[in-house]
């Protein structure tokens, strides 16, 4: 909360992280989505003025941005979460991704896949190379503040994001646009231990440095289209036939072509032999 100030003040705070996290943003207990970074597209936390809480999270650079104003009850708090970092990179362009269901359709799908409430699917960021769709899983909030099991829920963030790439490789996810590859990782919040002033948390301090695990890439040469069984990336076997019998077709007609041109020539030369000898008239000479 700024002090000293009026209400129509404002300040954007930027916090950096060192290693990749899932961060909540919330205003007196209310979750406040993050507006979504778009690669190319100008984008501005200001946009429909300063509003207490809007923020956004760049997944590259590890930082967040958030809007604190002058208003009283503009108390602003991030919290860390368990999570699942997720980026799928699509066989797309931007400007096709948003002409067609874009953000709304991966959020619908994914969340119908895990069986999860909608808001539990936060994208994060768009960028391009076709297209690469950043986006957070998180835990429900109530298993997420009384689980103490931190196995139990790593293992239930692990599953989701196996279910993710499963339904992938298998052509049951269904979206508008092959997926070429996903990039996952799990993300374990620090657990509270206490909590302080105004139930503020107190994070536990690690007693030795925890291992970052590498995020998990996995590439699909051969993403289904959707709804169909025919594969889109790299060539497979029926495109090689379909290859190889063109060749052939292709020869065969221009072997055939150049039969055809040599025997009418061949004819014709004959034809004209003949026409020739029978015009040659023998003259007998007087002794």
């Amino acid at each position: 909360m700024l002090q000293g100030v009026t209400s129509r003040d404002y300040v954007i705070l930027r916090q950096k992280y060192t290693k990749p996290e899932s961060i909540e943003v919330s205003v007196g207990g209310v979750l406040i989505q993050p507006k979504k970074l778009v690669e190319g597209k100008q984008q501005d936390l200001l946009k429909n003025g300063p509003i207490c809480g809007a923020n956004r999270y760049n997944i590259m650079e590890r930082t967040i941005e958030f809007v604190l104003t002058g208003a009283p009850e503009c108390i602003v708090t991030l919290e860390q979460v368990n999570s699942v970092q997720v980026s799928l990179h699509m066989d797309t362009t931007i400007d096709k991704f948003f002409e067609g269901l874009g953000e709304q359709e991966i959020i619908d799908k994914i969340a119908a896949l895990l069986k999860i409430p909608r808001d539990l699917v936060r994208i994060v960021g768009i960028r391009k190379g076709s297209v690469i769709v950043d986006f957070v899983i998180d835990v429900k909030k109530d298993e997420n503040q009384t689980s103490t099991n931190v196995t139990d829920v790593k293992s239930d963030l692990q599953d989701k994001a196996n279910q993710i790439v499963k339904n992938v490789e298998d052509g049951n996810l269904n979206l508008s646009a092959p997926v070429m590859s996903i990039t996952y990782q799990v993300l374990e919040a620090p657990k509270p231990t206490a909590e302080g002033k105004a139930g503020e948390k107190i994070l536990e301090e690690p007693k030795e440095e925890v291992k970052e695990e590498p995020p998990v890439e996995i590439k699909f040469p051969t993403t289904r289209n959707p709804g169909k069984d025919v594969p889109t990336g790299g060539i497979s076997w029926i495109n090689i036939l379909l290859i190889v019998g063109g060749s052939l077709s292709l020869l065969a007609i221009v072997a055939f072509a150049i039969y055809f041109v040599v025997s009418n020539r061949r004819k014709s030369h004959v034809a004209h032999h003949e026409e020739t000898s029978d015009h040659n008239v023998a003259i007998e000479i007087p002794k």
